[in-house]
C-alpha cells in the first residue's frame, strides 16, 4: 500500500543543510554578522542537517540570547 503524504506534513519538514538555510534566512533577514555567527556555532555543533523549522527555532533561541 503506497501512502503519499500530506501537504502538510511535507510543508517545510524536509531536511536542508545548514548553507541553505543560512542562504534563505539572509534573503530575509538583513543581520549578517548575526547569521554568520549562528552558521558557526551550528557548523561547530555538529548541526549540518536539519529542518527548517529547527534551524529556525535554535536560530530565534541564538539571537535571543544575552550577551
Amino acid at each position: 500500500m503506497n501512502q503519499v503524504p500530506s501537504t502538510v506534513d511535507a510543508a517545510g519538514s524536509e531536511p536542508l543543510t545548514l548553507q541553505e538555510f543560512c542562504m534563505r534566512l539572509s534573503n530575509v533577514d538583513g543581520r549578517v554578522e548575526l547569521i554568520g555567527g549562528f552558521h558557526h556555532v551550528e557548523q561547530s555543533a555538529g548541526h549540518l542537517k536539519d529542518t527548517e523549522e529547527a534551524f529556525r527555532a535554535r536560530f530565534d533561541a541564538f539571537a535571543n540570547a544575552p550577551v
